[in-house]
């Protein structure tokens, strides 16, 4: 279980941070789509509004002025308008406008100055609003400014929502994938894994061949292939060292070349080893065929039979 937390937990940190990442994209895009649409709705209803009330251009208190304004102040989001002379000063505004607007705002201020309609989103005591405004013309000259104000709340309340609903999303689609991998990893790595460990514990005690319950596939079956050469190794090792141990028991002694080599190199050490005798193992004669070239003959003798082996095993010649 440990070993599959630990391989699924990287994915699952992936997947949330991924997820997290597309939430707040998500909410950037829709923030920014509902702005740009509020921008246009405003610009839209104040060009609109623009053209009707232009001919009512400097007529202070005019009814017409005033009904237009207040028709036009009942739509949906619509805080209200404001209409304002050359000097600045309100001459018309709905009723639901609030009072900061009783003079021109700086945005009133700037259309009138370019000429052009301009908008920008402020924050009123605490409330968000988008605010444009467009100039009014008299004989081809700025005489007065129209000002639409429209309420951002909503904005807010539909970002909230989009937010809800994509971590709900994400999570949900963080926790299919994460659940996915899990299964698949339990399935095709960890729970193979397992069977092959209890498998490898068993060749600790017996050679026994490959069940056929282990896994297969390229990378099982070479674990298999090396874990059965390394566990015959190892019985072979156990069976040896086995019979020496019963060899020590019975006092038996089994003398090979490599025992003899050891047994000698450990008592002498550094130290050389002097064989003395009265004849040479080996014969050195003249060859009677040539009179040249040396033959070396091995007599049967008990010297040679007893020093030869005892020399090779220590490699000399």
């Amino acid at each position: 279980m440990r070993r599959t937390v630990q391989l699924i937990l990287p994915l699952a940190i992936s997947v949330i941070c991924i997820s997290l990442f597309y939430t707040a994209h998500q909410v950037r895009v829709e923030r920014r789509n509902l702005r740009d649409d509020l921008s246009r709705r405003s610009a839209v209803l104040a060009e609109s509004l623009q053209e009707r009330l232009e001919p009512f251009t400097g007529r202070i208190g005019d009814t017409n002025l005033n009904r237009i304004v207040q028709r036009y102040g009942e739509r949906e989001q619509l805080v209200g308008v404001g209409v304002y002379n050359e000097s600045g000063k309100s001459v018309a505004t709905t009723s639901a406008l609030p009072a900061d607007f009783a003079t021109r705002p700086p945005q009133a201020e700037r259309a009138a100055t370019s000429d052009q309609g301009f908008g920008g989103f402020i924050n009123l005591h605490g409330e968000p609003l988008h605010v444009y405004a467009v100039p009014l013309h008299k004989d081809d000259k700025v005489a007065g400014t129209l000002l639409v104000v429209y309420s951002t709340s909503y904005i807010n309340a539909r970002i909230w929502r989009v937010l809800r609903s994509s971590l709900l999303t994400a999570a949900i689609q963080a926790l299919l994938i994460v659940s996915l991998a899990f299964i698949l990893v339990r399935w095709m790595f960890t729970a193979p894994l397992d069977r092959t460990v209890k498998w490898l514990r068993t060749l600790q005690n017996s050679s026994a061949d490959t069940p056929a319950n282990l896994p297969r596939g390229e990378l099982f079956d070479q674990i298999h292939s090396e874990a059965q050469q390394l566990a015959s190794a190892l019985h072979t090792a156990r069976a040896a060292a086995e019979e020496e141990a019963h060899l020590r028991d019975s006092q038996s002694t089994v003398w090979t070349a490599d025992r003899l080599r050891v047994s000698l190199r450990n008592k002498l050490a550094e130290k050389s080893l002097f064989v003395v005798s009265n004849r040479e193992p080996y014969m050195h004669v003249v060859n009677g065929n040539d009179n040249k070239s040396i033959q070396v003959l091995v007599p049967a003798s008990g010297l040679v039979t007893a020093l030869e082996p005892v020399l090779i095993a220590c490699n000399e010649t």
